[in-house]
Parts: structure tokens; sequence; C-alpha cells
């Protein structure tokens, strides 16, 4: 019995390195959250949209993620924060569309602090995991 239960937990945290390696690198490649200055913008944008769209996408990504965490463990709850942080900036975005950068940039340094506490929480390396939008800034240095 306590080799079955040593079996299970090491196939679960196996299970949830990987789910959070697949978070990691698909919230890396969203150019929409690379690291920018923020600035007002009078009306709607065709970059606005796109990046509306992008965060909308990873909401549902993370979605999906978080439902293949038993929903008793901490990385379950976390993944709901990181949910909850890009339903936050899609509220904000219907509230006051010339800010939609800055509400980007919100929902961003929310997704990295959350990044940087499942790190903690599942005891990997500070910064093993990549920042959101820094892959193809990444690439294109290379």
């Amino acid at each position: 019995m306590l080799i079955a239960y040593g079996t299970y937990v090491v196939q679960q945290r196996r299970q949830d390195l990987q789910i959070i390696r697949i978070l990691a690198d698909d919230l890396a490649t969203r150019r929409a959250l690379q690291l920018i200055s923020p600035r007002a913008a009078s009306g709607a944008s065709d970059d606005a949209q796109r990046c509306f769209s992008s965060v909308h996408a990873a909401q549902q990504q993370l979605a999906a993620l978080r439902n293949q965490v038993t929903s008793n463990r901490p990385l379950h709850a976390m993944l709901q924060e990181m949910v909850l942080a890009t339903r936050a900036y899609k509220n904000s975005i219907e509230r006051h569309p010339d800010k939609w950068q800055f509400a980007l940039m919100m929902v961003r340094a929310e997704l990295v602090e959350r990044l940087r506490a499942i790190e903690r929480a599942t005891r990997l390396k500070a910064g093993a995991l990549p920042d959101p939008g820094t892959a193809d800034v990444v690439r294109d240095l290379m």
C-alpha cells in the first residue's frame, strides 16, 4: 500500500510539472504578453483586439490545464488565480478601452507573479519558468 501511494505521488508530481511546462511555454510564446511601456490609446485598434484575443486564448488554455489538476492540490488554486487575472484584464478593457496597454501589462505582471509562486510551490529553481511573452524576444536575439 505504501509503495502504491509513493508511486501515485511521483506520478502526480510528474503530471503537475508537465502541466506547468506546457503553461509556461504557451505564455512565453504569446507576443501580446511581451513587456512594453504602456500608453493610453484612443479608440479601438487591431493591436488591442489581437491582444484581447490572445489573452482570451490564454485564459482558455489556463482553464483547460487547471481542470487537469486535482482540485484539492495547491497548483489548482494557483491556476485558478491566473484564470481570474485574465478575466480581470478582460473586465478592465471593457471599462477602459483606451487603457488596454496598461491592463495588458497588469495581467502580465500577475501571470509572472503566479509563475514565480508555482516555482516555489513545486520546488523548481527560481526563474526556471520563462516569463510571458519572452520566447519571441529570445529567438530574435539569436
